[in-house]
């Protein structure tokens, strides 16, 4: 409760500061994005970014599913896809986390906006994604949850134009760091779709079973620690986000235990082959 009490602390004192530059913060999140994540624009995906001043003003993403309501389970003999999309919203939300930092490559224009947004921005982001490694913390979650209080600071959606066929991230977010943190999430969010392998109907059953606000708590807890294992598999030259792309391409049954065992350390030698694959693949692309 203490460290929720200090996330809106921090959150007060950030928007205190941000007041006078909302529009070149929007600005400069976009920016970090197209630079840490080439594949916004090879893709030419758009980004819509709002910084807001009070919770009320952040819209919800639509979804698949995102209620507590009870929905029929796949066969036990089909459970894995539900594994797999678990696993990705794990790693959407890992990579999210670790991404939230990225305004450190422009750390001297924020400085220049104000000497002390720096070091509030650290204390918001420590403090707030902090308390997910705390069994306390997780409990209080779910407790708030499951009274339908609100959680997080911001929220974000992908949005396809049929039109021109466009993408478009759109995130709003109480604070830059936040928003930056939405941004990168969205952007997950659609590089997920690579993981659904089987009909339109088994991924939206699976969408509606695994995609709940009460699964967030332990996504966010865990995520961070199975983005960093892919992370690491990534070899130089090759683009981190088309890699996580072709892992997601495998199927159901060959994902969930390339994961475990990527966590785990414990990787087989075919696993270590599809590694080394991709890796190759994906550098003889660069190179065309």
């Amino acid at each position: 409760m203490q460290a929720a009490q200090d996330s809106l602390k921090y959150v007060r004192q950030v928007q205190a500061i941000e007041k006078d530059y909302i529009v070149e913060l929007e600005e400069l999140a976009k920016e970090i994005v197209y630079r840490e994540y080439p594949i916004v624009k090879q893709a030419g995906i758009k980004i819509n970014a709002q910084i807001v001043t009070n919770p009320s003003e952040m819209t919800l993403p639509p979804s698949g599913g995102g209620g507590e309501e009870e929905i029929d389970s796949l066969d036990d003999t089909d459970f894995t896809p539900e594994k797999k999309r678990r696993l990705i919203n794990a790693i959407t939300q890992g990579a999210s986390v670790r991404g939230a930092k990225s305004y450190y490559i422009f750390d001297d224009i924020i400085s220049d906006l104000n000497p002390g947004l720096l070091e509030k921005y650290n204390e918001l982001l420590n403090n707030t994604f902090g308390v997910y490694d705390d069994d306390d913390a997780i409990a209080m979650f779910m407790a708030m949850i499951s009274q339908g209080a609100p959680m997080g600071g911001g929220v974000s959606d992908a949005s396809y134009n049929e039109e021109d066929e466009t993408l478009t991230i759109n995130a709003t977010a109480l604070t830059f760091p936040f928003l930056v943190h939405e941004i990168i999430k969205g952007l997950y969010e659609i590089i997920s779709l690579q993981g659904f392998t089987g009909d339109a109907e088994t991924g939206e059953r699976v969408v509606k079973n695994v995609d709940k606000l009460s699964n967030e708590p332990e996504d966010l807890r865990y995520g961070k620690f199975i983005y960093d294992a892919l992370r690491d598999q990534v070899e130089d030259g090759v683009d981190r986000e088309k890699y996580f792309v072709e892992i997601y391409k495998l199927p159901d049954d060959e994902f969930v235990p390339f994961i475990e065992n990527s966590i785990s350390g414990k990787l087989t030698f075919l696993q270590k082959s599809i590694i080394r694959d991709i890796n190759q693949q994906l550098k003889e692309e660069e190179n065309e």
